[in-house]
């Protein structure tokens, strides 16, 4: 279930060539094409944390539920909540629109589950 009409650019595992020299099998999460700052939603109800920029997910929210799951989106313009901020299913985390750090065009609303 997308949260809009958006498009999958790149799914769990692909292009794997290009992730080899990082040491990851393929990419690790699920990135949609959204228009920039399209407002970003948790997948669930947890703890923010790691709300912060990371080379690959640019400015980004991880999403730590009480049954032990994390939930991390990424490439954000801008992020409306903090590091340790409970956080309800749906309630909004930020704008769409960074890509590796930097405001502006990119495939913003990257996901990624663990554990499996």
């Amino acid at each position: 279930m997308w949260p809009g009409d958006f498009r999958q650019t790149q799914g769990f595992g692909e292009n794997p060539a290009w992730y080899r020299p990082y040491g990851i099998a393929g990419h690790d999460g699920i990135d949609l094409a959204v228009p920039c700052n399209t407002p970003l939603f948790s997948p669930s109800a947890g703890v923010a944390d790691e709300t912060r920029v990371e080379t690959g997910y640019g400015y980004h929210v991880i999403v730590r539920t009480d049954d032990g799951h994390e939930f991390l989106l990424g490439h954000f313009s801008r992020i409306d909540v903090v590091d340790g901020q409970w956080v309800a299913a749906g309630e909004q985390l930020g704008l769409s629109g960074g890509y590796r750090g930097a405001p502006g065009a990119g495939d913003p609303g990257c996901g990624r589950r663990s554990p499996q």
